[in-house]
């Protein structure tokens, strides 16, 4: 178990599908899996993930597989806005047209690593785009490897970013 400033996160093994199992909680022990060579690189036991001037990851590299899972030139969390103008119905009307106009949310306000622990470290980032502020917090964890991206937002935009 990692205490965190939303509670505590924990990494439970051999959860039965149905049914029930009792854990009891501790404080995990030991040093943190992840290494940072500074504020754009991570190191975690299964990738390494290099971040440009805007928190967008550019590099995930798989070592077990040896290979690259972002594409040259693109970035794995890009965030987007597209413009949608329903033609019948405010809400719930997605048309096909929304893809033809977009802008990239790349104004970054803020980046920095809130956690660092044996379960799990978090980037948490802050995007403004018009008047809307966007968070991204990714939490990466090194057991299994996975990260999960949270993202959460504030404000209306009305117009391109």
């Amino acid at each position: 178990m990692q205490r965190t400033a939303d509670g505590a996160v924990a990494y439970l093994e051999n959860l039965p599908s149905k049914g029930y199992k009792t854990f009891a909680l501790w404080e995990a022990s030991g040093e943190s899996p992840f290494i940072r060579k500074d504020a754009y690189h991570l190191e975690t036991p299964y990738y390494a993930i290099t971040l440009d001037e805007n928190g967008h990851m550019v590099s995930i590299f798989d070592k077990k597989h040896d290979r690259e899972l972002v594409q040259a030139g693109k970035a794995a969390n890009q965030l987007r806005l597209y413009e949608d103008k329903p033609i019948y119905f405010d809400n719930w009307d997605i048309d096909m047209y929304y893809v033809e106009k977009s802008w990239p949310v790349d104004e970054l306000v803020s980046m920095r690593w809130s956690e660092d622990g044996p379960v799990r470290t978090t980037l948490e980032l802050e995007y403004r785009c018009n008047q809307s502020t966007i968070w991204q917090k990714i939490h990466f964890m090194p057991t299994p490897p996975a990260l999960t991206l949270r993202p959460r937002r504030t404000g209306r935009s009305t117009s391109t970013c």
